[in-house]
């Protein structure tokens, strides 16, 4: 998160596409997987963070560590997702990486206004299903970034629409 001309402003990844990945093209936190490396959580979340858009934060620029994220195909594997979220000064151009395709730096208050909470229609094998989204602009932020989201919104006591708890393990089986 930053100071933008606009207030506080969360930053978005759009996943490149990838044919084996289900989720390509979706939008995403910067973030990705522990490595040897990486000692802590918090140091996988930060190197991934300046692999995948070039900006270093450090254990110090830490707001909050979310509530870990369990859902969908995560489930199957015995994963979580384990969120960060961090302050930084950076407003130069991002360097986004081979697994980015684009990125977006999104108004606080725009997340924080349950008005632009609006029905995201997914294809899951032949049902269609409406999962609560935001869509600034041509992106579609929904799944687990939405929950993260509304996570984090509701540390400071915003509460956004609640159908927003992550679809369960089941909508998401081959």
């Amino acid at each position: 998160m930053r100071q933008g001309d606009k207030g506080i402003e969360t930053l978005f990844i759009q996943r490149a596409e990838h044919p084996d990945d289900p989720w390509s093209g979706h939008m995403a936190l910067p973030g990705g997987r522990v490595d040897a490396t990486d000692a802590t959580f918090d140091a996988a979340a930060r190197r991934e963070t300046l692999e995948e858009v070039g900006i270093v934060v450090s254990e110090d620029d830490i707001i909050a560590r979310l509530d870990d994220v369990y859902g969908g195909r995560l489930v199957q594997y015995g994963m979580a997702v384990v969120p960060f979220v961090y302050r930084c000064d950076y407003y130069g151009p991002l360097e986004l990486n081979y697994e980015v395709a684009d990125a977006v730096w999104v108004p606080l208050s725009y997340l924080a206004d349950a008005s632009n909470v609006v029905d995201y229609h997914f294809k899951l094998d032949t049902d269609v299903k409406a999962f609560p989204s935001y869509q600034p602009d041509k992106y579609i932020i929904w799944g687990m970034t939405y929950y993260m989201i509304v996570s984090f919104l509701a540390k400071f006591g915003l509460d956004l629409p609640l159908e927003a708890s992550l679809p369960s393990p089941s909508d998401f089986e081959a």
